[in-house]
């Protein structure tokens, strides 16, 4: 039985025939949890890549190479920040909201 992120439900004793990895690019760690899943159990995997976004005239991003540095990235400057990652990922904001009064956290979560 595979462990780790919920993947024990695949085995073939719970009939699982095929497993499709639609997650974000950005979750590498998940992604190579579910590949490592499909070859221990045998299930037949396919990975959908969707195409990175492409920056156009107008866009306002800051580009940052780990979430730290998007923490960091969010400045003094009181404002309003939505962050979309996975739970795992989000220690170095809540660093940021607890050093901060200006950062306000407002989190919604899937899981427990």
């Amino acid at each position: 039985m595979v462990r780790g992120l919920g993947y024990d439900v695949l085995t073939a004793a719970n009939g699982i025939d095929a497993m499709i990895d639609a997650t974000h690019p950005y979750a590498s760690v998940i992604s190579a949890n579910a590949v490592d899943a499909a070859r221990q159990t045998g299930v037949a995997f396919i990975a959908l890549r969707r195409p990175p976004w492409i920056k156009i005239a107008g866009d306002r991003w800051t580009e940052v190479n780990n979430t730290a540095a998007a923490a960091d990235a969010i400045g003094a400057k009181p404002r309003r920040v939505f962050v979309a990652l996975g739970r795992n990922d989000l220690a170095p904001f809540i660093a940021a909201i607890n050093a901060s009064p200006s950062v306000a956290p407002l989190v919604f979560s899937s899981a427990p």
